[in-house]
């Protein structure tokens, strides 16, 4: 986020809704791909790109920019999956 405010030279605001406009459509193709009937390659391939916009969406949410600050950001998150995981 730091990086698209840079250069572009707008403010973390409008970065913000940058990023949510980017993730809205991002989802939107996705889930309109993920419906229609394609080859079980292009579903594994498919199921990639849904782990890294999970990951994205876990990064990014509400606005802040956990990937430039995990230690701020995603602590929590962390220490839920890796100290407390939840058996299955």
């Amino acid at each position: 986020m730091d990086c698209y405010a840079k250069q572009f030279g707008v403010s973390k605001e409008e970065t913000v809704n940058k990023f949510n406009e980017l993730f809205e459509n991002a989802w939107k193709d996705f889930n309109t791909e993920w419906i229609t009937e394609i080859c079980t390659t292009l579903k594994d391939m498919m199921e990639q790109l849904l782990n890294h916009a999970r990951v994205a969406e876990v990064n990014y949410k509400n606005g802040r920019d956990g990937y430039t600050n995990p230690q701020k950001y995603l602590a929590t998150e962390i220490a839920a999956i890796f100290v407390d995981p939840i058996p299955i």
